[in-house]
């Protein structure tokens, strides 16, 4: 409501006043609508360039200030001039709305997604190790891939191509940030596209190295588990074993510390890695008839990780695992 109104006349302590009361709603919301389109993409909804450069400015300031990761990954899509070449442009249009509704439907709340511009997407992952970066846009990559666009009587399936870089705060200004995802991804389009092609330095690489045994690991059902001796402290005589996952691949050697407990923890998949574990000890104990009573003179300790902890969704499945209790006489 805009309210306007002034005195006319006035006595002691009494003020008389005329004026009006106008609803404004719909100039309100007009001028609502032109303030989101000055920052965001008509087709896709997302932000546009101008709104993108903005939000990426804000993150990129505050990762100068606190030192903490962040992410910018730029997409491709794959043969997108011969889709308009081949079908028109209105259903380009349906193909670049589904991609971008793919795009947000995937990201976190706190990531950022915007049209680059043409068949250009580009994303910006804050507070985000390379490993978790890594694994989400490879996520987002297969949802785009698998997904069936339906336009013009048409049935399309639509592979992108991505550059992903990190903010290396002693050297990055904003633009060479952009330019090293922007060089990423025409490297992941000359290695043959529907790939994502990951520009860091020698850590942040082992670290994407890491995260995709272990990732292919937990997929094919590959992880190792191996015993570790536990010592008596005043007898000094082993009493039981304590069971550490393995991933069968040299660079990541056992699951119980340093950067590969890390990164296993960035992707979310250590419930997943628990309940192999715990699977393991229960074979074992089976195997070797310690159940019951018997357990009280052998340790065997299957190391939980805070990932199954907290939630008890976790724990119920791992509880479904475990041997029935002996029946008592």
């Amino acid at each position: 409501v805009l309210d306007r109104a002034r005195a006319h006349h006035r006595e002691a302590e009494t003020i008389e006043m005329a004026g009006t009361h106008v609803d404004i709603t719909r100039r309100r919301e007009a001028e609502g609508r032109v303030l989101y389109l000055v920052e965001h993409d008509a087709l896709t909804e997302l932000l546009n360039r101008r709104g993108i450069m903005r939000s990426i400015e804000t993150i990129h300031a505050q990762a100068l200030r606190s030192g903490r990761p962040c992410e910018l990954a730029i997409l491709d899509l794959d043969h997108f001039k011969e889709v308009n070449d081949a079908y028109g442009h209105a259903v380009g249009d349906v193909v670049l709305r589904s991609v971008g509704a793919t795009l947000h439907a995937e990201m976190r709340s706190a990531d950022w997604v915007g049209r680059w511009g043409g068949e250009e997407f580009i994303i910006v992952i804050p507070d985000c190790g390379e490993a978790t970066a890594m694994a989400t846009l490879e996520r987002v990559r297969g949802r785009v891939g698998e997904r069936t666009i339906e336009a013009e009587g048409q049935t399309l399936h639509i592979t992108l191509s991505a550059g992903l870089a990190v903010f290396q705060a002693e050297s990055d200004t904003l633009d060479t940030l952009i330019e090293r995802a922007d060089a990423a991804m025409y490297l992941a389009k000359q290695r043959g596209r529907d790939r994502i092609v990951f520009a860091g330095g020698e850590e942040g690489e082992q670290a994407v190295f890491i995260a995709g045994a272990i990732a292919e690991a937990v997929r094919d059902d590959s992880i190792e588990v191996c015993g570790r001796p536990l010592l008596d402290l005043r007898s000094r005589e082993r009493c039981g074993e304590a069971l550490v996952a393995r991933i069968p691949h040299p660079s990541c050697n056992e699951l119980d510390g340093g950067i590969c407990l890390e990164i296993a923890q960035q992707l979310g998949l250590m419930h997943q890695i628990d309940r192999v574990v715990v699977e393991a000890a229960c074979r074992r104990l089976q195997a070797e008839g310690q159940v019951g009573e018997a357990m009280s003179r052998q340790i065997l300790f299957a190391p939980l990780s805070g990932d199954s902890i907290k939630r008890p969704e976790h724990l119920e499945r791992l509880a479904e695992v475990l041997p029935p209790r002996p029946s008592e006489s």
